[in-house]
């Protein structure tokens, strides 16, 4: 029940500080993609204060799906906001962007309209356990993990270019980013592969992390103009 309640806390939290950061400044493209990252953890994070409170199985078992593919939504908007943050980055001759949305189409019908990836679930003890196709979760850890890797090569080349009032803030910003993003691999993606599945809910944790890092990128930025 705590659990439950403190991962509402933190759905709570993404949404707000989503919609107060592109208040702020709503013609930023890089407000408006955080925006979307926000609301994408608020997703992730929901889902898994369901799975921790719910005793429907098959409720469970929908928002487990609903996790897993939160997640790979993550990673696009992380990507999106590494790209567009303080300029747009030209990556790939063929838009990555456009190739990843077909590739979240596809995990969303595998996610929701098979049983190819999550097999079944059921309830041990407090939490859901989900019993995924080994192959098809190898996938999606690579179809999530590689927009990760993209975007923080794009932010790293770009903070080591930027002004000294950023440049001041890369070790802290670095850090928070790095300890967030293990984090919630640690909890989410590794313990889940090992089926380790009671400490998968604590992965939302980090996101707060997560959102302060990239909270203090956009207000430096904004002290800098």
């Amino acid at each position: 029940m705590i659990l439950g309640i403190t991962l509402g806390i933190i759905t709570f939290i993404n949404i707000f500080l989503g919609f107060h950061v592109w208040l702020q400044h709503r013609q930023e493209t890089s407000n408006r993609i955080f925006l979307g990252l926000c609301l994408s953890i608020a997703l992730w994070s929901g889902a898994s204060m369901v799975n921790a409170t719910v005793d429907s199985v098959s409720i469970g078992n929908i928002a487990e799906k609903t996790a897993f593919f939160g997640g790979l939504i993550i990673a696009f908007f992380f990507y999106l906001f590494c790209k567009y943050f303080l300029y747009r980055s030209v990556d790939l001759k063929i838009s990555w962007s456009y190739f990843y949305v077909g590739l979240l189409m596809l995990w969303a019908y595998i996610t929701y309209g098979t049983d190819i990836f999550i097999l079944y679930s059921e309830r041990v003890d407090w939490y859901i356990t989900t019993y995924h196709n080994p192959y098809a979760y190898i996938a999606w850890v690579i179809t999530l993990f590689v927009p990760f890797i993209i975007g923080l090569m794009q932010l790293r080349k770009k903070l080591k270019n930027s002004d000294c009032i950023l440049r001041q803030k890369i070790k802290t910003i670095w850090t928070l980013l790095i300890v967030s993003i293990i984090g919630s691999f640690t909890f989410d993606v590794l313990f889940t592969g090992l089926h380790q599945y009671q400490f998968n809910n604590i992965g939302p944790f980090f996101s707060l992390l997560f959102d302060l890092s990239i909270v203090m990128l956009i207000y430096s930025r904004d002290t800098s103009k």
